[in-house]
């Protein structure tokens, strides 16, 4: 929470001190031309954990609350002159979609049967049904104004999963977007939306039902091309599109990784292989076991990432010791904490394309040499073969075979795509000895010392998310106490309960009582500043920045200890669908090298209609 003015960051330089690090380039897409919420402030705002400088958030105002007033509503074309689609709304076609396929109606108090509500939710009185105030949270830039400012909208683009056809338009807007030749690879995440889940009650938001603890987004995927969809588990959506179910429109949001300093080809093509390998490699991703919900995201550093990534190219490979000489890959199919949902895949993915270049000298810098694994403290293996860098190359392009026997191994420039750990301000956190390797906290981590790092968050796309992150974001877009007043604002928190009591499948009743007793000093706040705003007759947005810099502070003591899993041992990390989303909104941290852009959403075919783009070009 970082909603503060200016005069309330001189109080706070320890909370939001900002980290200069001379010669570092910011990938910060320049907050894709938002005004900034603290205006002296660049656009990334580091954290105050100086075990990971590197990781921040989007400094722009809270565009998601916005009013059509303030921004219109603009719709985004693909690039080739004004073409745009837009949905079938009955007025313009005999077909009327947006009813019969995204659930839009017409209310008593408001009719919703338009693009407009498309990216939006309304937050209704729980007894009148009146409208309250709406939220644009999966709306986003699509274009800028003639003085610079940004565009918000929604970009649609047509897809046909039942055409050979189908993906063209799609895949020429991508490369025009992406700045990508006729050859070059195309990666991008997508994380699916439910349009429908655009209206609720006030006290109603935390049900699982309207979806907003998630952005109305329930699946993460990733697009790379011709059609191709890669997700978990594998044959979901049948490896294509699959924005349709049973009729219902299920859009998919197309977003653009910008790594700092790599052009997207050659990102895309690291990326593109890395998602490969570890979607399809094996038998295939399968999904998680448990609820996505309730399933552990164990990959949260990058010694959990490498050592899945290790076992998984080579079903031999032993972790540990400590493993009685059972392979990784084993443990990794008997035990449920290494299941990966369909975001968390994608997340292991991102921090392995940014991490590992796919090359020899790439998985030799990342992993060591072969003959470096006695001094890195690598287990014994079978026939006392030596796996590190060159052994996993080698490893890599067997495993690249049997997922394509067609297709060569791309060919990625290892002088252009470096990997992620071994840019500035990417430290180890604690001094401990590795095999014959001492490492020091503060130290830069070395060729051959990724693998070995073990805090959360440490040179990896996105921080992990905790169940404080999830809560306080949901507050930030839909229960705002200057929004909605501080009574209700408090009934929404509290309703949380039974959701986090799902999640962490509480059995004592008695444990509830640490929801409480974290969310007390929370709800101490907004009573105290929305009595400030009454009484000294402040404008309550104005009171509302200095509460969100008070409600930082007492976020980040849950941060940084174990009572934020409130009374269960079930959870600690998660990485859910609308973690980009989140980013992009300035609501989640991110590493400074890496910005995301929603760039478009994909719509079947046969619920758009032809039109012109109101956005400017690109």
């Amino acid at each position: 929470m970082n909603g503060q003015r200016k005069r309330c960051i001189t109080s706070v330089v320890s909370v939001l001190v900002i980290i200069c690090i001379s010669g570092i380039a910011v990938a910060e897409t320049e907050g894709l031309g938002w005004q900034k919420r603290y205006p002296v402030e660049p656009y990334f705002l580091t954290v105050p954990d100086k075990k990971t400088p590197n990781q921040g958030e989007n400094n722009v105002v809270e565009y998601y609350l916005k009013t059509y007033q303030e921004s219109p509503f603009v719709l985004g074309g693909d690039g080739h002159g004004k073409r745009a689609w837009t949905l079938k709304d009955g007025r313009t076609n005999s077909v009327n979609a947006l009813e019969l396929n995204y659930g839009y109606i017409k209310t008593p108090h408001h009719d919703y049967r338009t693009m407009e509500t498309f990216g939006t939710f309304t937050v209704s009185h729980p007894q009148t049904g009146v409208p309250l105030f709406m939220v644009r949270p999966v709306q986003y830039v699509v274009g800028r104004n003639e003085d610079g400012s940004p565009q918000l909208g929604v970009r649609p683009i047509p897809v046909e999963d039942e055409s050979n056809n189908g993906h063209l338009i799609m895949d020429s807007f991508l490369r025009k977007k992406m700045k990508l030749g006729a050859d070059d690879y195309i990666f991008a995440p997508t994380f699916y939306y439910h349009p429908e889940l655009y209206l609720g009650s006030m006290l109603e938001l935390g049900k699982p039902e309207l979806g907003r603890i998630d952005d109305g987004m329930s699946h993460m995927g990733a697009y790379i091309g011709k059609g191709r969809t890669r997700n978990t588990p594998i044959d979901y959506h049948d490896m294509k599109w699959g924005v349709v179910v049973e009729k219902q429109g299920y859009p998919a949001h197309v977003a653009q990784v910008h790594y700092d300093g790599v052009p997207a080809a050659e990102f895309n093509k690291n990326a593109y292989i890395a998602l490969r390998l570890l979607n399809e490699g094996n038998e295939g991703a399968q999904d998680t076991r448990l609820d996505y919900r309730r399933d552990y995201y164990n990959a949260n550093n990058l010694k959990e990432i490498f050592d899945f990534y290790r076992a998984w190219l080579d079903p031999t490979w032993i972790r540990a010791e400590s493993d009685n000489n059972i392979p990784f890959y084993k443990i990794i199919i008997h035990d449920i904490k290494h299941d990966t949902y369909c975001s968390e895949h994608i997340t292991m993915v991102l921090n392995v394309a940014l991490n590992l270049v796919q090359t020899e000298t790439g998985y030799i810098a990342t992993f060591g040499r072969d003959d470096e694994q006695p001094d890195l403290g690598a287990a014994k293996q079978l026939n006392d073969i030596n796996k590190g860098g060159e052994w996993f190359w080698k490893r890599a392009q067997t495993v690249w075979k049997q997922v394509d026997g067609n297709e060569p191994f791309p060919q990625v420039d290892d002088t252009v795509m470096v990997p992620l750990w071994s840019r500035p301000g990417h430290v180890h956190t604690v001094n401990k000895n590795v095999g014959r390797r001492k490492l020091v906290a503060g130290n830069p981590i070395k060729p051959g010392e990724a693998a070995l790092v073990t805090y959360p968050g440490v040179s990896m796309a996105w921080a992990p998310m905790t169940l404080v992150d999830i809560i306080s974001d949901f507050m930030a877009v839909y229960a705002r106490w200057d929004k909605v007043g501080p009574e209700f604002s408090i009934k929404a928190l509290n309703g949380f309960e039974d959701e986090v009591a799902d999640r962490l499948e509480w059995k004592d009743k008695k444990v509830r009582q640490n929801y409480h007793e974290l969310t007390k000093p929370f709800i101490d706040l907004i009573v105290k500043y929305s009595t400030m705003s009454k009484e000294q007759n402040i404008p309550p947005a104005e009171v509302y920045d200095q509460f969100r810099l008070a409600a930082a502070v007492e976020m980040d003591k849950l941060r940084s200890s174990s009572a934020y899993n409130i009374g269960s041992d079930t959870f600690w990390y998660y990485s859910p669908p609308p973690v980009i989303n989140r980013i992009i909104q300035g609501l989640h941290r991110r590493n400074r090298y890496v910005s995301y852009e929603i760039i478009a959403t994909a719509f079947q075919k046969e619920h758009l209609q032809e039109t012109f783009s109101t956005a400017s070009p690109f």
